[in-house]
């Protein structure tokens, strides 16, 4: 066998093992990482694509206004109002137990002059304070029929302040009581806790458990 014989039958051999690979590569299954492309896909919903047209942003003055608004009506509390004479006070309603009609005191003697007696409310005697003396209101002319009394709970004691009129239970924002001028008298001053205006209106907030341990 010449040089020549043996290069074509070697190059026979290559040809062969080229086709035998090729018709393998055929027959391997032949894998496609493509997903299928849906059809007629529907568009998504309008209300869920977020664009910048569809976020709500709340204005910076209006949110500080709700958070103002919210900490004014914390900070609201509650009195009674009844007047002494012509005059308006206030006590914080969260020492009121009770308001009741006049009624007959029952006198007793050698106690101090701004305790008018006792009065017998459900089986107990409760001492009846006249605060209208220890704030120095004038004497005042009102028929009894139109006072009251008004029952407290202080430190644990039931005790009784008489009223010309019980007006109103208010709702007072803390920022809107003023602490009281000094040009009041000593004594009144000294039982006032704050003054504020209703309808142009003076009205004096007493620190009523101050007043009755006097």
């Amino acid at each position: 066998m010449n040089i020549a014989e043996i290069r074509k039958k070697k190059k026979l051999k290559e040809n062969t093992k080229k086709v035998t690979i090729e018709e393998e590569k055929v027959k391997e299954p032949q894998l496609d990482n493509t997903l299928p492309v849906p059809q007629n896909q529907e568009p998504l919903p309008k209300e869920t694509l977020v664009t910048d047209e569809n976020i709500s942003f709340i204005d910076e003055d209006v949110f500080y206004a709700t958070i103002n608004r919210a900490i004014e009506v914390k900070e609201q509390r509650e009195f009674l109002c009844f007047l002494l004479g012509d005059e308006e006070y206030a006590i914080n309603i969260g020492l009121t137990k009770e308001v009741l009609k006049y009624r007959e005191i029952t006198e007793v003697p050698k106690t101090s002059e701004i305790i008018l007696g006792i009065v017998a409310i459900r089986g107990e005697m409760i001492p009846v304070f006249d605060i209208a003396k220890l704030l120095g209101v004038e004497e005042r002319f009102c028929y009894k029929k139109g006072k009251k009394l008004i029952l407290l709970q202080i430190n644990g004691e039931s005790l009784c302040i008489v009223v010309d009129k019980v007006t109103m239970i208010r709702k007072i924002s803390e920022d809107e009581i003023e602490p009281p001028p000094m040009n009041l008298n000593l004594t009144k001053q000294e039982f006032i806790s704050g003054l504020t205006l209703i309808d142009g209106k003076m009205l004096r907030i007493l620190d009523i458990e101050h007043m009755l341990s006097y």
